[in-house]
């Protein structure tokens, strides 16, 4: 077994491995590192093990990301160590502990999806909500709960109509962005979903509500042969009219005629509202598994380290109030930028 990086020829083998994976959705695909070295100049790397046929036995892809003390650290893709067997799972992972080591990364966070694994270094899930997507609608309609279903019904009423496509791309954007600032949330930049259609285009949907010509919500839908996942989304809710629901049955439509087996909404809090809205589809919650390490720096490293805790501290209050307290302008950028100290998907 040979553990290496792989290389934009290796995209198409790497992807079938993991199209076999048909449990999960599709985030550990290739095209996802391309996404985040193009709009954000992030480094890459592609770990995979082959074996002595020159057949994919296992992948890790990882990037690398500056915190706000300029420290480095590594991120695995969502749902992304996969192998086909305990040994090269550990070797895989000991390769990007080793990679880690190289970096003078300060942490390295991995992610197995739904399986967990024997590693040491596991720590306390967090939790998504998938969703079995029966055959058809009335079988899907009759499978929700009655709050979701009443839901919909309000939305037509209340005049909501819905479309989808992915020339809709700015106006989700729009919707997307102005939500996040109105919570205060770090948002990805437009050129983030310019690149998410530009290599993924034929596994995207975006799906947009309006209400009296009025665009009010948006989401977006990341999805391979049988397996989907709601990523990113937002919607203006008033009294007396909400577009989440009435979204989130047009993509459970699109995905019954796509022929889409199983969809990922998403990881939230347990007994959460945005939780409950998706556990009241049908949905199942589910452990998503994360491994963690944290790594000393290097003698020579400590003390440039600790000279960097002020400008961290710094940099984050500075960017906090900006967020909170600037103009608009300032509040996208300061939202930009943070968006880029953490995971990126």
């Amino acid at each position: 077994m040979t553990i290496k990086l792989a290389t934009i020829n290796d995209r198409s083998l790497w992807n079938i491995y993991c199209q076999r994976q048909s449990t999960l959705p599709p985030l550990p695909n290739y095209e996802w590192l391309q996404i985040f070295e193009d709009t954000y100049g992030v480094k890459i790397f592609p770990i995979f093990a082959l074996d002595e046929k020159n057949d994919i036995k296992g992948l890790l892809p990882i990037y690398q990301i500056f915190d706000y003390r300029g420290v480095p650290n590594l991120y695995s893709l969502k749902n992304s160590l996969i192998a086909d067997d305990t040994e090269t799972l550990n070797e895989l992972f000991a390769y990007a502990g080793k990679l880690a080591r190289d970096l003078n990364a300060k942490q390295l966070i991995v992610t197995s999806g739904y399986h967990q694994l024997d590693l040491e270094n596991h720590f306390i899930p967090i939790q998504t909500v998938t969703l079995e997507i029966a055959p058809t609608e009335d079988e899907m309609w009759k499978l929700m709960r009655g709050k979701a279903r009443n839901m919909i019904k309000r939305a037509t009423r209340d005049g909501i109509i819905t479309e989808q496509g992915i020339h809709h791309l700015n106006e989700f954007y729009e919707m997307y962005s102005n939500r996040m600032l109105q919570k205060g949330v770090r948002i990805h930049s437009l050129t983030y979903f310019e690149n998410i259609v530009k290599y993924l285009g034929n596994q995207t949907q975006f799906f947009i509500a309006k209400r009296a010509g009025e665009t009010i919500g948006g989401m977006l839908l990341i999805y391979s042969r049988d397996t989907g996942a709601y990523v990113f989304g937002g919607s203006l809710v008033g009294q007396g009219v909400s577009p989440n629901q009435l979204l989130l049955w047009e993509m459970i439509r699109f995905s019954i005629k796509q022929g889409i087996k199983n969809l990922d909404l998403g990881e939230s809090a347990k007994g959460s509202g945005v939780f409950n809205f998706k556990v009241w589809f049908g949905g199942t919650p589910r452990d998503v598994h994360y491994y963690k390490c944290i790594y000393e720096p290097h003698e020579t490293l400590k003390i440039l380290q600790l000279m960097s805790v002020l400008r961290g501290q710094f940099l984050r209050f500075t960017s906090y109030a900006l967020l909170k307290y600037g103009t608009p302008g300032l509040k996208r950028k300061a939202a930009i930028w943070k968006r880029q100290k953490g995971p990126l998907q």
